[in-house]
């Protein structure tokens, strides 16, 4: 079948999933850890982003969701596999793969509206993040500021080998803490209805049909 159309640039690039499977799969062998991380995180994008884009943006945001952390395929095992929280030039480290990882998805899909979502999902709302050179309040993409919040809940209420994942209830009191200095606060909110939800939406069951066709 056809892969969905995802970009709305000129070129109207197509991402083709198959590739993003492959990378994932190597995400995996790396750390099976990372890959299922990613893998709930996209499942959470699409919840919340199929009410707020139309399906080929949402489509772009959650390969971004897969593919966010694919630069620590190449982070070494003492800081990947580290049993404890990471030091701030561990950190350092850390951010340098990051950007290998922006280089990664834009030498291989092209797609710039892929790049910039996985390239600003770290920018904080009210500035004053780890990258100073980022987007601000919603200058910053929607796919991003989604991203950033579905990232971080997800790292909340998962288990760590030093730590024990916190409750859903603890994670939506985190998100509501940092909304309006990290977080976009009315996408907090809106992640938090959603998340809150038990039922599925109409929108949310399409694209995962669009999504079946595309694999």
């Amino acid at each position: 079948a056809a892969h969905p159309r995802t970009s709305s640039s000129q070129d109207d690039v197509a991402i083709p999933f198959h590739a993003v499977t492959a990378l994932i799969s190597a995400l995996g062998y790396r750390d099976a850890g990372t890959a299922d991380h990613s893998r709930r995180v996209a499942d959470l994008c699409v919840k919340v982003g199929s009410q707020l884009m139309a399906v080929g943006e949402c489509y772009v945001l959650e390969i971004a969701a897969l593919l966010h952390d694919i630069g620590k395929i190449g982070v070494p095992d003492a800081i990947l596999l580290k049993p404890s929280p990471l030091t701030k030039e561990e950190w350092e480290i850390m951010g340098i793969h990051d950007r290998m990882g922006v280089e990664i998805v834009d030498s291989a899909f092209n797609s710039p509206e892929l790049t910039e979502i996985i390239q600003t999902h770290h920018a904080f709302y009210g500035g004053q993040g780890r990258q100073t050179d980022l987007p601000t309040g919603e200058d910053i993409p929607l796919g991003s500021r989604i991203l950033s919040i579905a990232d971080t809940y997800d790292a909340i209420v998962s288990d760590r080998v030093y730590r024990k994942g916190r409750s859903p209830q603890a994670a939506f009191d985190e998100l509501r803490r940092c909304a309006g200095t990290q977080f976009d606060p009315d996408l907090v909110e809106q992640f938090i209805n959603c998340v809150s939800s038990e039922t599925q939406t109409p929108d949310e069951a399409d694209l995962e049909v669009n999504k079946k066709t595309a694999l």
